[in-house]
């Protein structure tokens, strides 16, 4: 699973934990923001859990084409450019 998105609250960050709890797969959560040493302290504590502050537009391009599923996080937020990026790759997305 991967997940591309500013880590500031109103992005509903926090929800990743209990994604985190509820999966086998693997997460790559990649973004910046306020969050970062909440994101930071999840990849330690999870064996599952990967944070990438940054990405250029290759490696995005490279985990959306890879990805099983896109994860889409806000829940007070419209229809995100994230969204037609991960559709674009072919890449099924949870929103």
């Amino acid at each position: 699973m991967f997940c591309l998105s500013r880590a500031i609250q109103d992005k509903n960050i926090s929800f990743i934990e209990d994604i985190i709890n509820n999966t086998d797969s693997n997460i790559i959560f990649c973004g910046r923001g306020p969050l970062e040493k909440y994101l930071s302290d999840l990849e330690k504590k999870y064996n599952n859990f990967i944070y990438r502050p940054h990405v250029n537009d290759e490696e995005k391009y490279k985990l959306f084409s890879e990805a099983r599923l896109f994860l889409f996080l806000p829940k007070n937020e419209p229809f995100g450019v994230t969204i037609i990026e991960s559709i674009f790759m072919r890449t099924p997305v949870i929103a």
